[in-house]
């Protein structure tokens, strides 16, 4: 096995447990070495779109399209598929749902798939619909997708125009202006969003979420907790309950609520993180390090997560030192039990897109 054989082997093996930031950094390395080197491409794209870097990924499946489109053989046809489902997948995380749709059909003429046939169905009513207000909302989330809020708001406020009780754009709005710092402007909205829908728990997680921004967590808990009376297994509520009882001093009750998630999903780099950030203030340097660095094997351009790294690396250097043999010293227990899940090119990624009715949970404060 050659050098960039054992490499890309090693970076495979990342991927399948999940480890994408150690992935990403293989395949960059073997880019460097051969630019043009398909399979390292490909892993590369996948890893991208698994950690919702979509954007980084498109440029490169565009290369391998290029390499793809010229191969007719049957092994070829299914390379092609595969470039067409991963570029499918990137354009619909960035809101491109026509174009999306054009490259899962196309994709599935070259190897027809379940899998393929739903991801289709599912953006039918994203490229069939002519409802003035799910265009304007589509268009308002590309814009939100694509870094542009201020133009997001103004579609938003467009749809609120047309149809002012519809909920979806009143949470819209909400988390938009939320994100823009304007607190005040969005807790009505979410309130009366609230009344029309008051067995959505999202909504009444994000409702925490306001008053957790306001330094009320008092109340924001209430919030989250009716968010989980409605759904026990709605991981965005445990953990920003745990970001709230952290805040009021209650440490243990804030580990609890990661765990409760962590239990649930083992694949929340918010809940690693912040599990992690508890147990460093506590001096478990061990623990933090496990969970930290699980959070940017998740999610490898966590910024949170970064400083929280960095952090326990001036309290805990032993755990980075270097062995006798020169090399980096491994991490313990870097899985942390999480499920090896199969690899196949037009899977959705671990790290799930959040929509409006999932907003992020809160990460634990230094």
């Amino acid at each position: 096995m050659s050098k960039l054989e054992s490499l890309l082997a090693t970076a495979a093996a990342r991927m399948e447990v999940l480890d994408f930031g150690s992935a990403i950094e293989g395949y960059r390395r073997i880019l460097q070495q051969a630019p043009s080197q398909a399979p390292a491409l490909m892993g590369l794209s996948i890893a991208y779109n698994r950690v919702g870097r979509s954007a980084d990924a498109l440029p490169l499946l565009g290369r391998l399209w290029v390499v793809a489109s010229k191969r007719n053989s049957a092994p070829g046809k299914l390379f092609k598929a595969a470039v067409l489902a991963q570029i499918g997948y990137a354009q619909q995380q960035l809101g491109q749902f026509k174009l999306a749709h054009e490259a899962f059909d196309s994709a599935y003429r070259l190897t027809p798939s379940e899998e393929l046939k739903a991801r289709l169905a599912a953006l039918d009513p994203h490229v069939n619909n002519q409802d003035p207000l799910q265009q304007l909302l589509q268009h308002a989330r590309k814009l939100e997708a694509s870094s542009q809020p201020e133009e997001a708001l103004k579609a938003y406020r467009a749809a609120a125009q047309l149809r002012p009780n519809e909920v979806s754009v009143l949470q819209g709005t909400a988390w938009l202006l939320r994100r823009l710092g304007h607190i005040d402007d969005a807790l009505p909205l979410l309130q009366k969003a609230l009344v029309l829908a008051p067995e959505r728990p999202e909504l009444h997680n994000d409702m925490g979420v306001l008053f957790q921004d306001r330094d009320d967590f008092p109340k924001a808990l209430t919030f989250h907790k009716r968010a989980l009376k409605l759904n026990p297994r709605f991981t965005p509520a445990l953990i920003n309950m745990g970001v709230a009882e952290k805040r009021l001093g209650r440490i243990e009750a804030a580990i609890e609520a990661c765990q409760a998630a962590l239990d649930i999903d083992l694949n929340l780099p918010e809940a690693h993180n912040n599990l992690g950030n508890l147990y460093r203030t506590q001096g478990k340097h061990a623990e933090a390090f496990r969970h930290i660095q699980r959070a940017l094997h998740l999610r490898p351009d966590y910024a949170d997560a970064q400083a929280n790294w960095d952090e326990l690396k001036q309290e805990a250097p032993h755990l980075f030192s270097a062995p006798a043999d020169g090399k980096a010293s491994a991490a313990p227990s870097a899985d942390i039990g999480a499920k090896p899940q199969a690899l196949r090119p037009s899977t959705s990624p671990g790290r799930k897109k959040k929509s409006p009715a999932m907003p992020t949970p809160k990460p634990c404060d230094q």
